[in-house]
């Protein structure tokens, strides 16, 4: 079952930035570590990170629909920062911390899907804050016609914040995918420097922004 799930995410590289991460399955505990040298570079570490939070979504996904129990534990640490999380099939429901991903069905608006983009970030310790298109950078400009644009901020910066941007992200890829038309798509842009702090204007000066979205009108 994980076997074949983890293959699957492994068949979409770019979606889920394959080159970045490996896995080891042992029994019904696979495990998640970031590629060498990847874990060397802060920028491609993050990113690595949210890729696996975006895995570790799917996965997620799979044992709802497949009314399996299941346990994530992540554990990035300056002792073993290429080790970053691992998810087992438990027996017990009783063991299994919900991750509310009912949010991910599917809506007939996009002021229903906002919603649950913006309760879901909440329930992970991030803030989704509407953004003017006259705060945009300058390169996002042209792409701000006809779209509502919104910034992923936290309050903090850290491994454990990545792996809940990468839920975040890959829970409202999900509930767009299912709108099943092209205009209706989600757009994001990756702020891979909020390593160091990134300031947008209209955000504030106590967010960390680590994504950019656009929402279809």
């Amino acid at each position: 079952m994980l076997k074949q799930w983890i293959h699957q995410i492994r068949h979409h590289p770019e979606h889920y930035g394959t080159a970045f991460w490996k896995y080891q399955l042992s029994g019904q505990v696979l495990d998640l570590f970031i590629e060498a040298p990847y874990h060397l570079d802060k920028v491609s570490y993050r990113r690595g990170v949210v890729k696996i939070g975006m895995v570790l979504q799917a996965l997620s996904a799979k044992f709802q629909e497949n009314k399996c129990c299941y346990l994530i534990q992540s554990f990035p640490s300056l002792e073993d920062s290429r080790h970053v999380a691992s998810i087992r099939v438990v027996k017990s429901k009783d063991q299994q911390k919900d991750r509310n991903i009912e949010s991910c069905k599917a809506d007939s608006t996009a002021i229903s899907k906002i919603h649950k983009m913006v309760e879901y970030a909440s329930e992970n310790e991030l803030k989704m804050l509407k953004v003017e298109a006259s705060d945009l950078p300058d390169n996002l400009i042209n792409h701000s016609e006809s779209r509502s644009w919104y910034a992923l901020c936290s309050e903090y910066n850290n491994p454990f914040t990545w792996l809940k941007v990468g839920y975040w992200q890959e829970m409202a890829h999900q509930l767009f995918r299912l709108s099943g038309s092209e205009d209706n798509r989600l757009f994001m842009t990756d702020f891979p420097d909020s390593i160091e702090q990134e300031i947008l204007k209209g955000v504030g000066k106590l967010h960390i922004v680590h994504i950019l979205i656009a929402i279809p009108r």
